[in-house]
């Protein structure tokens, strides 16, 4: 039977130091752009899948443009 591995050495907010890990990804100040983001495509995929028919449209109007290029 081998040893049990050492821990992996604590920063000083007490989690695992990483290699290559940076200071400033480790802030705790971005959890309100990543809500706001989650929250408004997750409105976004609810309405689209409720009434999709503004989706539909668009993606017609779009291969109608691309056509002409052709």
């Amino acid at each position: 039977m081998r040893d049990a591995p050492a821990p992996a050495p604590l920063s000083a907010n007490g989690r695992p130091v990483l290699a290559g890990g940076s200071a400033e990804a480790d802030t705790e100040g971005r959890h309100l752009e990543v809500a706001i983001v989650a929250v408004v495509f997750a409105v976004a995929t609810i309405f689209f899948g409720i009434v999709p028919q503004p989706l539909f449209d668009f993606a017609n109007h779009a291969a109608a443009s691309l056509t002409s290029f052709l």
